[in-house]
């Protein structure tokens, strides 16, 4: 990996809460044309850093750079600009719209101007390009559906399809199986796979099925700091990882 260049990377990024440290010092890269996952125990800081990354909590030191751009001072919507789109653990979507306009509203956003007399549905681009992502995620048959009227699982791929609505260059995916059923946990999987050929993953996620299933490299944090990294295999044999996270989260 070393040869590569980082598409994101954290140069000595930390959090403090007073006295207590919930990311410390941490200098890590993710790179294009992978799926890496972030795993450890609660309280292990990966949350914290998904919000440092995206500008959801300012740093107390340390530099976050995307695309060779630093956005560690960066508001949320900003850092979205540039192309660093995350999902969130609770599902957040527009329950009073459909499913297909929950999916233009996101496509609309990235457009700096169009014509506001120009009903959505009469946009073809934006509507081509909504049947395609909805296709990706399972969704075209329920496209005319209201959100509300979707099974917990159906709106969490609604979320990610949104995600991809707007058009990321990197994907970063906080817990998305969570709540769901081993079905639908096993279709992500194969959606995730999917997404992952031509846009770079990161995601934080307690299932470690999903994880041995879809990532590329593992991250492990343990205590807000990187205790091991490397392909699932070699993390699954690493005996600080087994004695501090996997036999005491059996996930």
């Amino acid at each position: 990996m070393s040869s590569k260049s980082a598409l994101l990377e954290t140069d000595s990024l930390t959090k403090r809460y007073g006295r207590f440290v919930a990311v410390s010092d941490l200098s890590i890269s993710f790179y294009d044309n992978e799926i890496c996952a972030i795993i450890g125990p609660n309280g292990a800081g990966k949350t914290t850093l998904f919000n440092l990354i995206t500008g959801g909590t300012s740093s107390s030191d340390g530099r976050v750079i995307f695309n060779g751009t630093d956005i560690t001072d960066l508001d949320p919507h900003e850092i979205a600009r540039e192309g660093l789109i995350r999902s969130f653990q609770i599902t957040n979507v527009f329950e009073d719209l459909t499913v297909s306009e929950n999916l233009q509203v996101a496509l609309l956003s990235n457009r700096t101007q169009f014509d506001v007399w120009n009903k959505i549905n009469k946009m073809d681009s934006v509507s081509e390009r909504s049947i395609e992502i909805l296709e990706r995620v399972g969704l075209a048959e329920q496209r005319d559906k209201p959100a509300s009227q979707l099974g917990h699982g159906d709106q969490r791929m609604l979320e990610l399809a949104v995600t991809l609505g707007k058009e990321p260059d990197m994907l970063l995916l906080d817990e998305p199986s969570s709540g769901m059923s081993s079905a639908e946990t096993a279709e992500m999987v194969d959606i995730i796979g999917n997404i992952g050929e031509d846009i770079p993953v990161v995601l934080v996620e307690h299932k470690m099925g999903l994880v041995k299933s879809v990532a590329d490299r593992l991250l492990v944090l343990h205590n807000g700091e990187l205790l091991a990294e490397g392909d699932p295999e070699t993390v699954r044999n690493n005996e600080q990882v087994q004695r501090v996270y996997l036999n005491s989260s059996p996930e």
